[in-house]
């Protein structure tokens, strides 16, 4: 006789996904965030109004906390966002 739970989750436990996260905000936050997600190994993308501040996150701040930026962090604005929704949404409260 087939146990078809063991057999669900042994099919479950078989499959590796790897979450989609964005990350708003390209500031200081962001990047503490970004890089423990990608820590990971998952996928980000990193949203913020400011294009400067996406241009400041790749060329000065993660650089300087990490060592390098990280090729496969994506960066963009809500304006140009695509692609299929993420997993996960992290963003700061604003209010504080």
């Amino acid at each position: 006789m087939i146990d078809i739970a063991s057999l669900q989750q042994t099919a479950i436990s078989s499959v590796t996904v790897t979450p989609k996260v964005h990350v708003s905000g390209a500031g200081s936050i962001g990047n503490h965030i970004t890089k423990a997600c990608r820590r990971k190994n998952w996928e980000v993308t990193v949203i913020d109004v400011d294009r400067s501040a996406l241009d400041r996150m790749q060329s000065s701040i993660y650089p300087s906390r990490y060592g390098a930026w990280d090729s496969s962090i994506s960066l963009t604005t809500p304006d140009k966002l695509s692609g299929p929704n993420p997993d996960v949404v992290v963003c700061r409260d604003a209010a504080r």
